[in-house]
């Protein structure tokens, strides 16, 4: 499970996540696609899920080794 993903099972629904973090629903269902949240967007996951710093940088970095695997088109 992706870390956006585990932050909607954490509060309910990607609507109530979206209404925490300040953003639309769409940006949640974008942030899922990718698994992990714009930067700017990453003091408030901290501050207002109780997730640590290091869970946002593990998510990150798991994103961009996921990335660098896929092809180039």
């Amino acid at each position: 499970m992706n870390f956006i993903k585990a932050l909607i099972e954490k509060v309910g629904t990607p609507t109530r996540l979206a209404r925490i973090i300040g953003v639309k629903p769409q940006s949640i269902n974008a942030w899922s696609k990718k698994g992990y949240a714009p930067l700017e967007h990453i003091p408030k996951i901290i501050d207002e899920l109780s997730v640590s710093e290091k869970e946002c940088i593990d998510a990150y970095r798991e994103f961009k080794k996921n990335k660098d695997k896929q092809p180039k088109t």
